[in-house]
C-alpha cells in the first residue's frame, strides 16, 4: 500500500481489509509463541474486528500514517490475548 494519511476515523474498506489482515497475523505469531493449552477456545474466541475497535486506536490523536497504525495493531495484540485469554477462562469455567 502507498504512504497513506489518516485524518478520522473509521480507515477505508481497504485500509481496514490490511488491518484485518496484519491483526491475524500478528494473533497467530503471538499464540504460536504462547503455545496455551486452550489454543483452540482462543482461536474461536479471536475477531480481528472486535480487537480493531477495541484496542490500537482508542484514545488515538488523528492524522495518523498507515504505517504507524499497523505498528499499533501489532503492539497491542498481547494486550489483547490476555483479555482473550481471562475470557476464555471465564467461559471454561462456566461449561
Amino acid at each position: 500500500m502507498e504512504y497513506q494519511r489518516y485524518d478520522e476515523l473509521p480507515f477505508s474498506p481497504a485500509a481496514t481489509e490490511q488491518l484485518i489482515a496484519h491483526a491475524n497475523r500478528a494473533f497467530e505469531r503471538r499464540l504460536s509463541l504462547l503455545r496455551h493449552p486452550k489454543e483452540a477456545l482462543l482461536r474461536r474466541l479471536w475477531n480481528p474486528t472486535d480487537y480493531l475497535k477495541a484496542w490500537p486506536f482508542v484514545g488515538i490523536r488523528m492524522p495518523v500514517d498507515f504505517d504507524f497504525a499497523l505498528m499499533l495493531v501489532e503492539v497491542f495484540i498481547p494486550h489483547h490475548i490476555f483479555a482473550v485469554l481471562e475470557q476464555a477462562g471465564d467461559r471454561a469455567a462456566l461449561h
